[in-house]
Formats: C-alpha cells, sequence, structure tokens
C-alpha cells in the first residue's frame, strides 16, 4: 500500500522513486520531441517565407475559374458542387506555392506537436483492469 501511495503523493520508498524518475525522464523526453518538432517546423516556415516562390502561370494564360462561361459550364455539367470542388482544388492547390507554403509548413508543425502530446497523454492513461488502481470498497466505519 505504501508504493501505491508514494506513486501517487511522491512518498519516499524506493519504488515510488524509481516511479518518480521515470515520469521525470518521460516528461524530458515529450519536451525534447516536441521542441525539436517546434524548431524544425518553424525554421523550415520561416526559410519557405523569404524564399517564396510564385505560382507558376497557367498555360492556358488566364485562369478558367474567373470567367463566368466556365463557372456557367461547371454548374450545367456538375452542379453546384462541382463549382465547389473546382474552388477547393484551386485553394488546396494554392496552399503550396509562396508565402501560403510557409503559414501551410507552421500550421502542419502545430497539429504535428499537438498529436505527438495527445499521443503521449492517451498512453499515460492507466487501463481500469490493473489490481492495485482501483479504489478500495471498504467503508470507513
Amino acid at each position: 500500500m505504501k508504493s501505491v501511495d508514494s506513486r501517487r503523493f511522491g512518498g519516499t520508498s524506493s519504488k515510488g522513486v524509481v516511479v518518480d524518475l521515470h515520469a521525470r525522464f518521460e516528461a524530458r523526453r515529450l519536451k525534447y520531441i516536441t521542441r525539436t518538432i517546434l524548431v524544425v517546423g518553424f525554421a523550415a516556415a520561416v526559410c519557405l517565407f523569404f524564399v517564396d516562390r510564385p505560382r507558376p502561370e497557367n498555360p492556358l494564360g488566364y485562369d478558367p475559374l474567373q470567367t463566368k462561361r466556365y463557372l456557367h459550364d461547371l454548374e450545367v455539367y456538375g452542379g453546384t458542387a462541382n463549382v465547389l470542388a473546382a474552388e477547393f482544388r484551386e485553394w488546396f492547390a494554392g496552399l503550396w506555392y509562396g508565402r501560403n507554403l510557409a503559414y501551410t509548413t507552421a500550421a502542419i508543425t502545430l497539429l504535428l506537436v499537438g498529436a505527438v502530446r495527445f499521443a503521449h497523454f492517451m498512453r499515460e492513461i492507466p487501463d481500469e483492469d490493473e489490481p492495485g488502481d482501483a479504489p478500495s470498497d471498504r467503508s470507513a466505519g
């Protein structure tokens, strides 16, 4: 019982110290991993921000989505969903050029750090089937 209390409340038993050192090591490792991801991701985003290249020109010489006739034909052939899909595809393709690529890289970096921390948190949640983790059913009387 003493080792369970020392794990939870930071007591001084030898088993509690080992668990505490392991928890500190895991916390330090998580910080190191997330900081490394942040530094590399934001450094890449800053480099991309300053070395942005313009989006290549359309080989037709103009953007078909800017003409009313093309939008009308899209809507006739595929409905409003077709027009929305074409606009989404154009927007998504625009994320991979110029300064938008830097913003996309920074956002993906933050999402990756969040996913790593979430996965670490989910790994830390103890299983409820383990003996010793369940509260005692004894009454105080």
